[in-house]
C-alpha cells in the first residue's frame, strides 16, 4: 500500500510542507517568545501584567470575528482541491471574505460599546484609545484565522506558517528593539497595542495578495466545474458549530487570564504570561502537525481508508510527541531558572506556574490531531457539545475557586485540569464516532512499517 497517490513527489510532498512549516513556525515562535522577552523588559512586570490581559481580550475578539469559518473553510478548501474545481475556490474565497467583514463590524461595534458602558468596572485602568487598539487588533486576527485555515487546505503550509504570526512578530520585534534604543523610557502599553494593530493591518494586507495568487495557481489546468460554494446563509449555519467549539475552547483557553485579573494582580498575571509563552513550545510541533496534514486526512476519508489513516496519524502523532515530552521534561524540572535567564530574576517566580502548565501541554500532545480529526469528518457538532461543556465546568469551578478567595494557583490548577480532561473527551470521541485512534503509538513495528511506507 501506498500513500494516496503512489508517486514519489506526492509522497514526499507532505514531508517537504511538514518539515518547511514545521522550521517557519519554530522561528516563528522563537520570535514571537524573544518579543514578549522584550515587551516585557521594556514595559516592566506590572505594564507587562495589563498587556497579557489584554492580548488575552483581543484574542477572544479574534475568535467572535473569525466565527469559526476557518474549520469550514478547510473542509471545503481541502474537498475543492481534490475535486479540482475551477471557479470553486475564488467564489468560495469572496463568500467566506464577506462574511468575516459583516461579523468583525458587528463584534467591533459591540466590544466598543461594552468598554464605553463597564469601563469603570473593570480590574485595571485601560485608556479608550488602548481599547480600540486592541479592539482593532483582533478583528485583524480574526481574517488570520481563516485566511490560515484556506492556506492549508490548499497545500500551503509555508504560506500558512509564514502569515500566521511570523511575518508580523518578525516586523514588531525589529521595530520594538529600534524603539527601545531611543525612546526606552518613554515607550508605553499604548505604543506596543498600536503597533500590533498597525503591522497585523499591513501583513493581512500582503497575505490577501499572496491568497490571490495561490487560488489563481491552485486552478490553473483544472477542468471547470458545474458546482456552486453554499449561500453565505448556508456557510453561517454550517460554521455556527465550529464557532461553538472555538468560543467553548477560548473561553477556557482565555478566561483564566480574566479571572486571574480579577483575583490576583498583575504581578502575578505578568509571572503567568511568562509561563504561557514558555509552554508555548511544547505543543508547536503539533501545530505545525495541524497545519500541514488535513488535506492528505481528507483523501483518506474520502476513500474510506480508515486503516491507513489511522496508521499515517498515530505515526505523525508519535513523531510528535517524542521531542514534545522531552521538552516538556526540562521546562518541567528547570522552568524558574530558564525563567530567570531569559526574562530577568524578577520573573523567577514563573516557574511555579510553568510546572503546571507543562502537565496540560503533555496532555494535548498526547492526545493528537483529535479536533482536525472530527472536524473532516463533517463532527463539528459534536466537537462543539464538548467545547461548550468542558469551558462551562472549568470556568465554573475556577470562579468558585476565585471567589472563596483562595490562592491563584488552584485557579491555574482549574483551568489545567479542564483542558486536559477536554483532549481526552475528544480523543474518545474521535474513537468512537470516527473509529480512529489518534493519539501517539507505542507499536514500534507499526510505526517502523509506516515510515518505511511512506518515506
Amino acid at each position: 500500500m501506498v500513500l494516496v497517490d503512489s508517486s514519489s513527489s506526492k509522497k514526499m510532498s507532505i514531508f517537504n510542507g511538514f518539515y518547511t512549516s514545521t522550521f517557519v513556525r519554530f522561528l516563528s515562535v522563537f520570535v514571537a517568545f524573544f518579543l514578549n522577552i522584550v515587551i516585557a523588559r521594556v514595559l516592566g512586570k506590572e505594564a507587562f501584567g495589563l498587556f497579557v490581559f489584554l492580548t488575552s481580550v483581543s484574542l477572544f475578539i479574534a475568535i467572535l470575528s473569525s466565527f469559526g469559518l476557518g474549520r469550514i473553510a478547510l473542509r471545503m478548501f481541502a474537498s475543492a482541491q481534490s475535486r479540482k474545481s475551477m471557479e470553486y475556490r475564488s467564489q468560495l474565497f469572496e463568500r467566506f471574505f464577506i462574511l468575516w467583514a459583516a461579523i468583525s463590524l458587528v463584534v467591533f461595534s459591540v466590544s466598543l460599546f461594552l468598554y464605553f458602558m463597564y469601563f469603570e468596572h473593570l480590574p485595571f485602568m485601560i485608556e479608550w484609545l488602548v481599547a480600540v487598539m486592541s479592539i482593532t487588533y483582533g478583528v485583524l486576527v480574526g481574517w488570520r484565522i481563516i485566511a490560515v485555515d484556506i492556506y492549508v487546505a490548499n497545500k500551503h503550509p509555508l504560506d500558512a506558517a509564514v502569515f500566521d504570526g511570523f511575518l508580523s512578530n518578525f516586523i514588531l520585534l525589529i521595530l520594538l528593539v529600534l524603539l527601545a534604543q531611543f525612546y526606552l523610557e518613554s515607550l508605553v502599553l499604548l505604543d506596543v497595542i498600536a503597533l500590533y494593530a498597525l503591522v497585523v493591518l499591513s501583513v493581512q494586507l500582503i497575505s490577501m495578495l499572496r491568497m490571490k495568487t495561490v487560488l489563481q495557481y491552485s486552478r490553473s489546468n483544472v477542468t471547470t466545474s458545474a458546482d456552486m460554494p453554499a449561500s453565505k446563509i448556508s456557510l453561517l449555519m454550517e460554521a455556527r458549530f465550529a464557532f461553538y467549539h472555538r468560543l467553548g475552547m477560548s473561553i477556557s483557553g482565555f478566561s483564566d487570564v480574566w479571572l486571574l485579573g480579577i483575583f490576583s494582580s498583575v504581578v502575578f498575571l505578568a509571572d503567568y504570561g511568562v509561563a504561557l509563552k514558555l509552554a508555548t513550545f511544547i505543543s508547536f510541533l503539533l501545530v505545525s502537525l495541524n497545519s500541514v496534514i488535513p488535506p492528505y486526512f481528507s483523501q483518506y476519508i474520502e476513500r474510506d481508508e480508515r486503516l491507513l489513516l489511522e496508521r499515517f496519524c498515530r505515526s505523525f502523532a508519535t513523531a510528535v510527541a517524542v521531542p514534545s515530552v522531552l521538552l516538556a521534561g526540562v521546562l518541567f524540572f528547570y522552568g524558574g531558572e530558564v525563567v530567570a535567564l531569559l526574562f530577568g530574576p524578577s520573573y523567577e517566580p514563573a516557574g511555579g506556574v510553568l510546572k503546571i502548565l507543562v502537565l496540560m501541554h503533555i496532555a494535548n500532545v498526547l492526545s493528537g490531531p483529535c479536533g482536525n480529526m472530527l472536524v473532516l469528518h463533517g463532527k463539528n457538532k459534536e466537537l462543539m457539545k464538548v467545547s461548550l461543556t468542558m469551558a462551562a465546568l472549568t470556568v465554573t469551578a475556577a470562579l468558585v475557586a476565585g471567589l472563596a478567595g483562595g490562592d491563584p494557583m488552584v485557579i491555574v490548577w482549574c483551568f489545567v485540569l479542564g483542558s486536559a480532561l477536554r483532549q481526552f473527551v475528544l480523543w474518545l470521541l474521535v474513537r468512537k464516532s470516527c473509529g480512529i485512534n489518534t493519539a501517539p503509538s507505542l507499536d514500534i513495528s507499526m510505526l517502523k512499517s509506516e515510515f518505511v511506507r511512506l518515506f
